[in-house]
């Protein structure tokens, strides 16, 4: 015969249920795939230009000048539309330097590159609502990421763009190691 669950152990039973549910629930919410569909440009923090980058395997093509006349950044090369981009997962950075000379690409020189990985985006720098760009500042020693976005405008008749600016570093983006190069 069956016998009945005591009110106690039935109790136990529902609260461990909805602790198990929940916390299938966060990891869900943590490890589910978060496709996103950004535009991506580079900002160039290093004494040579960028000849390539890559994100998450895909090319971003050039990425920006050295800095020059003062200004603290190179150019924003690398404007890419249409990126599919993972904002749950760690995003894998490479980028490839330009040759220091002509006469040192015709010697044979083969160019540095390097690779760095940052934490997954929606949890460093965060996602902004309305944004639309995803944007890599590459430094000597890391690369960070952060947001362009629209914000509404003050008088609520439109939109404002809030554009990402050269900075100086943060230190809040991945470190970067060197790897074999991998264009040309």
């Amino acid at each position: 015969m069956r016998q009945a669950l005591r009110p106690r152990t039935r109790l136990l039973l529902g609260v461990l249920l909805f602790l198990l549910l929940a916390a299938s629930v966060q990891l869900w919410w943590r490890y589910a795939p978060d496709e996103r569909v950004y535009a991506t440009r580079a900002y160039n923090y290093n004494s040579r230009s960028i000849a390539e980058f890559r994100v998450n395997g895909m090319s971003g093509g050039r990425g920006g000048g050295p800095p020059r006349d003062g200004r603290l950044a190179g150019g924003g090369g690398g404007i890419v539309i249409g990126r599919v981009i993972d904002v749950s997962r760690p995003l894998l950075v490479e980028w490839q330097m330009e040759y220091s000379s002509l006469a040192a690409m015709d010697a044979g020189e083969v160019p540095k590159a390097y690779r760095a990985i940052l934490p997954p985006l929606r949890d460093s720098p965060g996602i902004p609502d309305g944004a639309y760009m995803l944007v890599l500042h590459f430094y000597p020693d890391h690369v960070e990421a952060e947001f362009e976005y629209n914000k509404p405008s003050p008088n609520g008749r439109g939109v404002t763009g809030v554009y990402s600016e050269p900075h100086p570093p943060r230190n809040n983006g991945g470190k970067a190691e060197a790897i074999a190069p991998f264009s040309r």
